[in-house]
């Protein structure tokens, strides 16, 4: 009786070669699977925590051509700071961060005129405090107190929508659209955070 011989490891290699879904070019019976992404959490996608600063002059207000801000233009000049940080921000100018308290005394319905020449219906100087939400591409600012915050105000005045891009520490905000879910309803921050690129601190 003829000797039964064990088919050696090469010609099991050509077998597999000749079989068709043994294997695919490059490929693997048994692949890896592919690493998982990261997942990107909303807040890393709002801007990115810091300080951002830049200045607003007596030029920059003129050129704007409007009368409310020109007629505050001694509480608009100076240095702003936006700090981000946790959901959260806050406005200061020339180093100032106490929020005004509104004056007992109205005139008409022109909104609450502050101590100090604050003039809170408009937001002049937009200073103040608040929460931020967002995406990559776009973010809500929403007043909490000092300027563009009154109790019971409405969304167009409370919230601003802005557009944002951070390039080479500089970052642009200008202003979104109109309307119920876009645009500022607040003139003085409308103003100042979109009249220059801010620049990131530290």
């Amino acid at each position: 009786m003829p000797e039964t011989r064990r088919p050696t490891g090469l010609a099991l290699l050509a077998a597999c070669v000749v079989m068709t879904g043994c294997t695919s070019a490059g490929g693997s019976l048994h692949p890896s699977p592919s690493p998982a992404q990261p997942a990107t959490s909303a807040r890393a996608s709002v801007i990115p925590a810091g300080a951002y600063a830049l200045s607003i002059s007596h030029r920059d207000v003129v050129r704007s051509e409007n009368g409310h801000l020109i007629n505050l233009i001694a509480v608009l000049v100076g240095r702003y700071v936006l700090t981000v940080r946790d959901g959260g921000y806050t406005v200061t100018r020339n180093g100032r961060s106490a929020v005004p308290k509104p004056s007992p005394r109205r005139t008409g319905g022109e909104g609450a005129y502050g101590r100090y020449g604050i003039w809170v219906f408009l937001g002049v100087p937009p200073i103040g405090e608040g929460s931020i939400t967002g995406s990559r591409s776009q973010v809500m600012f929403h007043s909490a107190r000092g300027a563009c915050f009154q109790k019971g105000g409405s969304p167009a005045l409370l919230d601003g929508a802005y557009r944002w891009s951070l390039e080479g520490g500089r970052l642009r905000l200008t202003v979104a659209g109109a309307g119920a879910s876009g645009g500022d309803g607040c003139l003085g921050r409308s103003f100042v955070f979109a009249a220059h690129p801010w620049a990131k601190q530290g």
